[in-house]
Formats: C-alpha cells, structure tokens, sequence
C-alpha cells in the first residue's frame, strides 16, 4: 500500500469518528435527560439565582421540572466551575445540553490541532495524519462525548494553554490553564505546577490573579459561610466517595473497574482502603521525585515532561477513562523522536497508549451482566482483565520517567521539543 492510500485510510478513520462524535453525542443530546452536564448546568442555575449550588434537594427538583429526570443530581465542581457555566443556563436545558454537545465536538478538533501545531507537523505529513486519526478515533474522546463529560473542553483549554506558553504569550497562558484547574482542579493544577518548576512567573501571576478573581466571585454570590459552603461540598464528596459509591475505588461499587487510578490495583491485595491510599501516595512521590531529579538533571522535552507529570498525577488521584485523552500530549514527543532518531522509549509510549485506543471499558460494561458471579472473584479478573488500563497506566509512568531520565540535552530544539 503507498503512502498516499495509508493517507486515505487515516482521512477516512478521521470523518468516520468525526461523524460518530456529531451523531451520537450531539444527536443524543436532543434527549438527554441525564447526564454529566447535568451537574453544572443544574448546579449553576442555582448559583446564578443566588441559592446554594450544593443544595442536591434543590439541584434534583431543578432537574425534574426541566428534564423530567428523577435521577439525584449530587454537585461536586468547584465553585469555580459555577461561574464559568453561568452564561449556558441562560439557555433551556435541551438546548444547552446540545451547546455543550458542540463544543465538545469542537474541543476534539481543538486537541488536534493544537497537538499538530506543537509538533510542528507539516499538513500531509505522516505525523499529522497519525495525530489526527489518533485524537478523533481515541476511546476516551468518545465517552466523554458520550457522557457529556467536561474532561474534553477542559483539555483543550488547558493544551491552548501549553500552545500559547510555548511561543511565550504568558499572560494568556495563564488565563487559560486557570480556567482549566477551575473546571477541573484534578486535572488543571498539574499544567500550572509544570510552569511553576521552570520557574515562568508571569504564567503562575496571570493564573493567580484569575483562579483569584473567579474564586472571589463564587464566594461572593453563594449565600454561605465558608465552613457551611465545605460541609456542604463534604457531604456531597461523601456520597460519590463513599463505601459503594460511583467514585469508590473498591468492589464495594461494582463498577470501580471504570477508574484507572492505581487503588484499583492494589486494594484487592491490600485489603484496606486507608493502607491502600498510604501505599499509592508513597508510589507516587517517590515517582514525581523521579520526575524532579530528571527535571533538575538536565533539559527535557517540554511535551514529554508534561505527559509525564499528567501521568503520575493519575496514580493517586480519582481518574475515570474519558480523563485519559490527556495522555495525547505524549504523542507529540514520541512521534517527534521517531521521525529523527531509533527511540525504544518513543515507541514503547505509543504501544501503552494502545489500551486506551480501544473502547474496553464500554466492552466490559456490556459483558458484565451476562458472567457468573464467580468470574468477578478470580484472580484473572481482579488484577488483570478489570484493571488493565491500571496496567496500562503504570507502564506509561515507568516508560516516561525512563525517557526523562535518559534524555539527551537538546542542542537547538525543534517544534514539538521545546526546552523546559
């Protein structure tokens, strides 16, 4: 097969997952009742009337009168995130939700070409057709969209975000990787905490005052006490963390197989919720110490320590599937290094990506009511099948850290291999 029908084919993936996105996601949106936007649409409506946002009495009454849905909404973003989707409930529910259906179509396009643009890859190139094929055709895009999940607009801020520091606009920079930690604290936090070990300044000021003033806004407009405003959010933490809730990482909630932070993994063999959170938090410093030592070493890819550090953060931290389009910054790096020079490490990254490329996750929600109950208590499927992005994951951080370590100085970088 040329080169030219490999183009093709790559082309042909690209609008087939492009006209997936727009049919199924903002096609379902037309009759969602239900879904994650739910929470910051409903959510926001009471912050912008004045009432507490964390009120989930309230937020669920607000859902059956515009939804007709009985579902309990539970809010858990910050109050940051409030703010910022105020202007969407200025618009009906159905249409809203089609709104946010859109821009997160328009989010996939915005990763993608961002992600091209950090490479530095021609239009027509290999490169650019792997890159694209790989953003529109990756799994987590496509449940995010699905779920109507933030994860995707938050990852496309937060990439302009990396776009913009690296031709040294800081200021927007900063603008924008703060709008990204306040949709998504878990996620944004790690792009500003790269920018504030290089030392850029003028990054985390900008990111300051503006995580500052939509915090002061928040605060202002919710009719609580600051201690009140916590015990509120506690209690609705409580209900998704909880024994046997959705975001419960143990086989109390029989759907913990969706995360693919590393407590999945180990709770099984530890026993212990609390030891098991001790041990992932030791895993993890030591690795981000790893990460500090290479990065204080000697120069590294800006791309690679990015990815790098996105992945350790996944370790400890409460992470669904859709979170793991972020994994597609290391593309960059590892097609980059491909293209120049033999790089174990480049391609051992891309072939752990793989497990993320499929949609598993769907696959195993869909097999699961039809096993025998003894299937869930075998070896086999508590540490390997059920956490296999967990697998996955591990290897990405070990893969990363060995590329950081054994990074080579760059002389005079290219696109795609910016100096950190």
């Amino acid at each position: 097969m040329t080169r030219k029908w490999w183009h093709w084919l790559l082309l042909l993936l690209t609008l087939g997952m492009a006209g997936d996105l727009l049919v199924r996601g903002v096609g379902a949106a037309l009759q969602a009742c239900r879904n994650d936007f739910s929470d910051p649409y409903f959510a926001a409506t009471l912050f912008r009337q004045g009432l507490n946002p964390y009120d989930r009495t309230l937020a669920t009454a607000l859902s059956i009168r515009a939804a007709d849905c009985h579902v309990p909404v539970v809010p858990l973003y910050p109050p940051t995130a409030y703010v910022l989707f105020t202007p969407l409930t200025l618009l009906p529910w159905i249409w809203a939700n089609v709104l946010w259906a859109l821009l997160t179509v328009a989010g996939v396009g915005i990763v993608a070409w961002v992600l091209v643009t950090l490479g530095g890859f021609r239009v027509g190139s290999d490169q650019f057709w792997i890159t694209i094929a790989a953003v529109f055709a990756f799994a987590p895009m496509h449940t995010a969209m699905h779920a109507a999940n933030v994860a995707v607009i938050v990852l496309a801020v937060a990439l302009l975000g990396v776009l913009a520091a690296s031709r040294n606009w800081d200021i927007p920079a900063g603008i924008l990787l703060a709008i990204a930690m306040c949709l998504k604290p878990q996620f944004g936090a790690w792009f500003l905490i790269y920018y504030l070990v290089r030392w850029r300044w003028r990054i985390i000021g900008s990111a300051a005052l503006t995580g500052g003033t939509l915090s002061a806004i928040a605060l202002s407009v919710i009719p609580l006490t600051f201690a009140k405003l916590l015990s509120n959010y506690s209690a609705n933490v409580a209900y998704w963390f909880g024994p046997g809730g959705q975001n419960d990482f143990t086989a109390a909630n029989p759907l913990h197989y969706q995360l693919f932070n590393l407590q999945v993994l180990l709770h099984p063999a530890i026993g212990d919720a609390h030891t098991t959170n001790l041990v992932t938090l030791g895993l993890f410093l030591t690795g981000l110490g790893v990460w500090g030592y290479a990065m204080f070493r000697r120069k590294q890819v800006e791309t690679l320590a990015i990815a790098s550090l996105l992945a350790l953060s996944a370790l400890p931290f409460y992470h669904r599937s859709y979170e793991a389009g972020a994994f597609l910054l290391l593309l960059v790096w590892a097609l980059t290094r491909l293209a120049e020079v033999r790089c174990r490490e480049a391609l051992f990254a891309g072939l752990a990506l793989i497990p993320f490329l499929l949609p598993g996750q769907v696959l195993l929600s869909r097999i699961t009511p039809h096993l025998a109950s003894g299937v869930f208590a075998s070896w086999w499927w508590v540490f390997v099948v059920a956490p296999y992005q967990v697998w996955a994951l591990v290897a990405l951080n070990l893969i990363l850290l060995a590329a950081m370590l054994g990074s080579e100085r760059l002389e005079s970088p290219s696109p795609g291999r910016v100096e950190a």
